[in-house]
């Protein structure tokens, strides 16, 4: 009896995820697709060089680079490395007892809570640019991610000095938040901000 409600204890937080994961999907959802599959370890993932964002207000744009501008200081970042683009329109399994070590994580709301901002982030052309607070400016990041709609984009190349910008950024997107060693930059609508549950 005690295994029987052992594994019963061990399957109820997959079942409430598979709930939520459904309704997360299911028609008239914003985040429901007719191409993307929702299973608990299906994931999507592929390399692209761009990133197409529609934000929540305004125009959509292809972020081709990230130029992080911390008190003056400018570091920056190109797509033309790659980017690992994963779907995070997935049930999250990783923080089950010793199965979820097998399963790969994905972000949750509380990854983007008002404790781990660090800034604003704005449009200049293609480039997104994220302005550090003054509080936060001396943050050293070794990987950028981009969260929005359905997906994450983890950018592969190595953040480096940025010369200089030719065109300023006038139109704010999104906030930016720090993640053990990670600058998130979340634009709006996300999946995992903005769905009618947390899964």
């Amino acid at each position: 009896m005690t295994g029987t409600l052992h594994v019963r204890r061990m399957l109820r937080p997959v079942a409430a995820a598979a709930v939520a994961a459904i309704l997360a999907c299911a028609p008239g959802s914003p985040f429901a697709s007719d191409t993307e599959t929702q299973s608990p370890q299906g994931f999507e993932r592929e390399r692209v060089y761009v990133v197409p964002v529609q934000p929540a207000v305004g125009t959509g744009f292809q972020v081709d680079r990230v130029v992080i501008d911390a008190a003056g200081r400018r570091l920056g970042l190109s797509a033309s490395a790659g980017v690992v683009r994963e779907s995070q329109n997935r049930i999250r399994l990783r923080g089950l007892p010793v199965v979820g070590q097998l399963f790969m994580d994905r972000f949750t709301r509380s990854d983007f809570s008002p404790e781990r901002s660090v800034g604003t982030v704005s449009r200049a052309g293609n480039t997104l640019v994220v302005e550090l607070n003054r509080a936060h400016a001396d943050l050293r990041f070794d990987t950028v991610v981009l969260v929005h709609d359905r997906f994450s984009y983890r950018f592969q190349g190595r953040l480096s000095p940025e010369a200089g910008m030719t065109e300023a950024a006038a139109e704010p997107v999104g906030e930016a938040y720090a993640l053990e060693g990670t600058l998130v930059i979340l634009v709006r609508p996300s999946v995992i901000t903005d769905s009618h549950v947390d899964f």
